[in-house]
């Protein structure tokens, strides 16, 4: 039997296997740069190091080759971004007639994202309602703004 599981980010993960065998692979890896317990087979495979395991209880950690930073952007959630005082400003000064249309409650929160809404089969009536943009300049202005994560 073989099971795989995916971690965008392991630091002090465990991962416990009840089969006989089971193959983990370990995104944005190094193998050099990988702490486990000694005796496994370790493989880099291109950006991942792949291990094998037996039944036991494993616990790894490695600094990311890659950077897995949280950003606001276009594809962010209008609820989360309009959250936010600070991508609610970006929105205000690029997009005023959406944070209108909000306030006036004539838009809710949605998980829908703005690029989203401009790209998808109703974007001729978004444009409308909300203006347009340049959704390539909107998605620089919201990523120059701090990422906190909402939790309400």
């Amino acid at each position: 039997m073989r099971a795989e599981r995916w971690m965008s980010r392991v630091i002090g993960e465990s991962f416990t296997t009840v089969t006989s065998q089971a193959t983990l692979l370990l995104p944005d890896a190094d193998r050099s740069t990988v702490r486990g317990p000694g005796g496994l087979e370790m493989l880099q495979v291109g950006s991942r190091v792949r291990v094998v395991l037996l039944s036991g209880t494993y616990v790894f950690s490695y600094p990311p080759t890659r950077v897995h930073a949280l950003r606001h952007s276009i594809r962010t959630s209008v609820a989360d971004l309009l959250a936010n005082p600070e991508t609610r400003a970006v929105l205000a000064e690029t997009l005023p007639r959406m944070i209108a249309y909000q306030e006036d409650g004539n838009i809710h929160e949605n998980s829908e994202s703005l690029f989203e809404l401009f790209t998808g089969s109703e974007a001729f009536f978004i444009r409308m309602s909300f203006g347009d943009a340049d959704l390539d300049v909107l998605d620089a202005k919201l990523a120059d703004v701090p990422a906190r994560i909402r939790t309400a």
